[in-house]
């Protein structure tokens, strides 16, 4: 049975710029040069910023334009480093809940594969909240390459 030839025109990479999420970037880099496929990075904005506040206070509204402001600023600067080791890379900043955007976006955008870190959530965080890797794994319409770190022992 002939299998059909893997083309891959685009390649979402979904950050926080987190260390876990960095773990991605030299797999998509690798994989753009292989295919030829163009990069988009995507940072989302998580809209909840009473999980930013002690004690799930919410912030006052001047408060929270403030603190929001500030988190894009920062994801734009973050995202133009990116930019500097990956040139021919689009950016994307969208504001949602981070789980859905990256299906939503990886759809709009017509992503044939999504390549991301993983973050080991576990205990109660976990069962409240899920792993945005796993959600983005069952929910996404394409391939989804998650990359965790893997500590290795050293030989003896």
């Amino acid at each position: 049975m002939a299998h059909p030839e893997i083309r891959l025109a685009r390649i979402l990479v979904p950050t926080d710029f987190s260390a876990d999420a960095e773990l991605a970037y030299p797999w998509a880099h690798s994989m753009s040069h292989a295919f030829k496929a163009e990069v988009i990075f995507l940072h989302v904005i998580d809209q909840d910023v009473t999980a930013l506040t002690p004690m799930s206070m919410p912030p006052m509204p001047s408060a929270e334009e403030e603190i929001m402001e500030r988190v894009r600023l920062e994801a734009m600067d973050l995202l133009s480093r990116l930019s500097t080791e990956f040139p021919q890379a689009r950016t994307l900043i969208r504001d949602g809940a981070p789980r859905a955007m990256i299906v939503d976006v990886a759809s709009e955008t017509d992503a044939h594969l999504i390549v991301m870190g993983t973050h080991g959530r576990t205990g109660l965080a976990h069962a409240a909240f899920g792993s945005v890797a796993e959600y983005v794994i069952q929910h996404s319409k394409v391939p989804v390459l998650a990359i965790r770190r893997v500590h290795i022992k050293p030989p003896r």
